[in-house]
């Protein structure tokens, strides 16, 4: 698994790209592709977000089916007050991600949202529905990789 930490991640040698999604797991073996992109909207834009973020990767996506590979995207939401929305859930759920992991997994992104939108003017956010281009560096979620999710 790689993390976009910093802007530096490659995408996996299957095609040619410029996008950088937040994490792709891949593997040879089962030439599967997974792209998990990561966006704090305010909660009012959830579902704009969502549809902007599929709509960033349906090219990608094509060029890599094109190539033999089965290919799950992920656009996920955690709106800046904390929001949850359904696409978290349903990533999680389809990673095999279930139960107390699930929970502090959503508890912790959630909070990490809320903390990480607190220096920012939320009048700023919800003129413009971002931070302006800033990033937000993400803690690590799991210290470790659930013995439940196979990649």
């Amino acid at each position: 698994m790689r993390v976009n930490f910093h802007r530096k991640l490659v995408f996996p040698g299957i095609v040619q790209t410029t996008r950088r999604p937040d994490i792709v797991m891949s593997s040879q073996h089962s030439k599967l592709v997974i792209v998990i992109e990561l966006t704090v909207p305010w909660e009012e834009g959830c579902e704009e977000a969502h549809e902007r973020k599929k709509t960033k990767f349906d090219e990608l996506m094509a060029k890599c089916r094109q190539r033999g590979r089965t290919v799950w995207l992920f656009p996920v939401e955690v709106g800046c007050r904390g929001f949850r929305a359904q696409s978290l859930w349903r990533m999680l759920q389809t990673l095999g991600i279930t139960g107390r992991t699930r929970s502090a997994v959503i508890r912790r992104l959630a909070e990490a949202a809320e903390k990480a939108c607190a220096g920012y003017d939320t009048d700023e956010i919800s003129r413009y529905g971002s931070q302006r281009g800033q990033s937000v560096v993400w803690p690590p979620l799991l210290a470790h990789q659930p013995e439940d999710v196979v990649v």
